[in-house]
């Protein structure tokens, strides 16, 4: 069959399942096709694109090519474009690399199937997205549970998301994606049906249920070679699409149940869903059955720790997962690499738990494992020489419940000595027997420039281990004097001492008018002059009248050893034409911890701004003149009220004050400068005088006014010696029902409360000024108490215990009565 037969073939069967596609309404067809008239196929007018999806589509179609030949010639197809058609395929062909076409034929398999993938393994998807974010498994106690609680395994929950291995087994329903290219090209996805074989075009079944991949792979790629010439085309197959298999797990599992999920993942991927095992649950002997037949058993030690262990198995449609009880835990810790504690099989003991672990770390003490048993109801310890059994090559027999506790080596150096303070390399430093005080100064980078070189101190550690201070001339010693420079002994501690150590750290302190005022150093031969120079000078506000400072009377020239240490003060006064000090006070030396103070001119700061506001003739911010001014002096300053003023309703604010308003009277502060409203301002204070308002307000829910009208507050014109009472009856309607009448209060403009008061059982509702509020309360909602009360059964003792106690209560009265008579 020539090359040209082959290509119309091709040609004639794509563009027919165009034609059914578009009748079927599930595929489009390609542009420049008229499924009505083939006739009108132009080849030149196709894209390569296209001719490619007519090359696949005529492939997948299933007709025998004597029907893809009538059906065309049917529809008009005109034979001079097979040659065209012939040459654009070999030209194609020709130009896309071996590697890029199979990426693509790879591709387009993959893609067929992931809408199919997806819609069947939907269901098994979300269960397993739940039981990977919803479930929040308890810790592992046991090494090996973690890889199942913490996900480490991954789970694929759909049939493309991972690659067959080489030892995943076949089965119905899984498909194989198969790629010949090169001179030729086939590219087909075959399903392996109920009698497992796969069924290629014009080839014959394949059977492949049972065999392992890379076998099955085998087998098809020489299926291929009796009908491609392979030494020309090159062969791809790959597994697209896994079946989905119902798997049980059952015994000691976190979620035990029967589970659906693709075959691609091996037993321990199935696992992962049941949450693994449980704390009891056994790690080493996980068995497989199937039909009743014990098929493999796991251990997931072999699987962690071992690659080539074997334990990476698939299942097949209804196979069992047993998970059976541990037999054998033991607890390893200390100065091992992973402590934890590990599930043993029975013929496994302390050199196979001690491998699990990783080992024992460098600093194990080995001679002397400890191992703690409970044997007949007792604790037992056990020491164990690791190092001797292993150079036997001899093991310790564990069992259920041991505890191997691995001690850590002497972690102390002793081939050490240390120095210590002024030198610039402090530390600790290898010990020989040539070390000496030189050699150890020497390595150590020598002495620093403040360091006390005339002597210092080894510290030696004695045989009883108490510590011995050894005196050595350090100046001598680093010199080389035979005499000072002694041999050193392990553990010894050179301390070389810093001059600053011993030396008192003393100070003066200027207070008051300078502009730097605080604590100064004292050195020798500091002066008055000098301590005011160092703290800034004098500040304008310093009095040059009056200089004071204190002394210790230790630091004085009469002071005698013995006597008690007082405080003495002195005084600089200057004349009123002096404004500096002269060189003779200048020059007063000054001893150690004495104080300076410089006084402030009296009155020398402002006094502060006040600011007042509102219905004054010139409001704005006024300076305080003196430090006792009071609200009468700054209106009288401010041109006095305007006509149109309110001062039974001005405010007084004050920052820095709680609350920051201060009730007042203002129009009694103004007549009477005595009156107690009459405050002393302070700098800040803000006096504001409102506009005489003309209404006064009602707010309440409990008048009839405010029910009816749906409002929650009544204005009203003020009328002059009216009561509030006067307002809610004209303007409120009246109290309303829920009122509770006794409790209305009244605000004043200046924010003065005003309470309803009684006599007898007469109300006197407050007086009413202009912009007052007046306030209804509402009676709180009284709850009702449950009259239907249980009530308690007859008690004969308690009915006769009260009666005895209310018959002698009146025997007793009538005896004091007639006694008084």
């Amino acid at each position: 069959m020539n090359t040209k037969t082959n290509f119309l073939k091709f040609f004639i069967a794509s563009v027919i399942v165009c034609f059914f596609a578009l009748q079927n309404g599930y595929a489009q067809v390609p542009a420049g096709v008229d499924v009505n008239n083939l006739g009108t196929v132009k080849v030149d007018d196709l894209t390569d694109a296209q001719i490619l999806d007519i090359l696949k589509q005529g492939q997948a179609a299933g007709l025998s090519v004597t029907q893809a030949a009538q059906l065309a010639v049917k529809k008009g197809l005109n034979p001079n474009e097979v040659d065209k058609f012939n040459a654009r395929v070999a030209k194609l062909q020709n130009a896309v690399p071996a590697a890029a076409a199979t990426d693509n034929a790879q591709d387009n398999i993959i893609q067929a199937n992931e809408v199919k993938g997806d819609k069947e393994t939907a269901l098994t998807g979300k269960a397993l997205n739940e039981i990977k974010t919803t479930e929040v498994l308890t810790a592992a106690v046991v090494y090996g549970q973690n890889y199942f609680r913490e996900g480490d395994i991954k789970i694929f929950n759909r049939s493309a998301d991972a690659k067959a291995p080489a030892n995943y087994i076949i089965g119905i329903g899984d498909e194989f994606g198969v790629s010949v290219f090169g001179y030729s090209y086939y590219n087909e996805v075959l399903k392996v049906d109920a009698r497992g074989a796969i069924n290629p075009n014009n080839m014959g079944p394949i059977f492949v249920k049972g065999l392992a991949f890379d076998k099955a792979k085998s087998l098809i790629r020489s299926k291929m070679g009796q009908y491609f010439d392979l030494g020309n085309n090159k062969v791809e197959i790959a597994l697209v699409y896994a079946r989905n298999i119902t798997v049980n797990i059952v015994g000691e599992v976190m979620k035990p149940g029967s589970y659906n999920f693709p075959a691609i993942n091996s037993a321990f991927n199935a696992l992962i869903l049941a949450g693994g095992p449980t704390d009891i649950g056994t790690l080493r002997n996980i068995q497989v059955k199937r039909n009743g037949k014990l098929l493999k058993t796991l251990d997931v030690y072999a699987f962690l720790n071992n690659a080539n262990a074997g334990q990476d198995f698939f299942l097949e449609e209804n196979d069992y997962i047993i998970v059976g009880s541990s037999q054998k835990i033991v607890k390893l810790s200390g100065a091992v690499k992973r402590n934890a504690s590990f599930e043993l099989l029975p013929n496994e003991n302390l050199a196979d738990v001690i491998a699990y672990a990783g080992g024992l770390q460098a600093n194990a003490y080995g001679a002397a494992l400890q191992v703690r048993r409970i044997e007949n109801k007792e604790i037992k310890l056990m020491d164990v020489n690791f190092d001797s059994l292993q150079k036997k090559n001899v093991d310790f027999n564990l069992k259920n419940g041991d505890e191997i506790l691995v001690r850590s080596s002497v972690n102390e150096v002793l081939n050490k000595v240390s120095i210590q303070g002024a030198i610039n390399f402090p530390g600790e430093y290898h010990f020989t027997k040539a070390s000496t005080i030189q050699s150890l100064v020497q390595i150590a980078g020598g002495l620093k420039n403040n360091s006390q070189n005339d002597w210092a101190y080894i510290v030696r550690t004695q045989a009883d281990l108490s510590k011995a201070y050894l005196k050595v001339n350090l100046k001598d010693a680093i010199t080389g004097n035979t005499n000072a420079n002694m041999p050193l002994q392990p553990l010894d501690v050179l301390v070389i001492y810093n001059k600053a150590d011993y030396l008192d750290s003393t100070s003066i302190e200027v207070f008051g008018a300078v502009r730097k005022a605080g604590p100064q150093a004292f050195t020798a031969g500091l002066t008055l002059g000098d301590a005011l120079q160092n703290a800034g000078g004098l500040s304008l506000s310093a009095s040059n009248s009056r200089i004071e400072w204190s002394r210790l009377s230790y630091f004085s020239p009469n002071y005698k050893m013995g006597e008690e240490i007082k405080v003495l003060v002195d005084t600089i006064r200057f004349d009123s034409k002096e404004n500096y000090l002269t060189e003779a006070n200048a020059k007063i030396k000054l001893q150690p911890f004495d104080q300076i103070f410089i006084r402030n001119i009296p009155e020398f700061s402002n006094y502060g701004v006040i600011e007042i506001t509102g219905e004054v003739k010139y409001p704005g911010k006024y300076p305080l003149l003196q430090k006792d001014e009071k609200i009468s002096s700054i209106v009288k300053r401010a041109g006095g009220l305007t006509h149109y003023a309110f001062p039974e309703a001005a405010t007084f604010y004050r920052p820095n004050l709680p609350g920051n308003y201060i009730v007042i009277k203002l129009k009694k502060a103004i007549k009477f400068s005595w009156n107690r409203n009459n405050y002393l301002l302070k700098d800040g204070d803000v006096l504001n005088v409102p506009l005489t308002p003309d209404l006064v307000s009602i707010k309440s829910d409990a008048l009839n006014y405010t029910e009816v009208n749906k409002v929650a507050q009544v204005n009203a014109p003020y009328l002059s010696g009216r009561r509030a009472g006067y307002y809610i009856r004209n303007y409120g309607s009246g109290f309303s029902d829920n009122a509770w009448r006794r409790k209305t209060y009244v605000i004043q403009p200046n924010s003065k409360i005003n309470r309803t008061k009684r006599v007898l059982f007469y109300p006197i509702y407050p007086r009413i000024s202009k912009g007052s509020v007046i306030y209804v309360v509402t009676k709180p909602q009284k709850i009702k108490a449950d009259k239907k009360k249980a009530e308690e059964p007859f008690n004969v003792n308690k009915f006769v215990e009260n009666f005895t106690t209310k018959v002698m209560g009146i025997a007793t009265m009538y005896i004091l009565i007639k006694q008084i008579k």
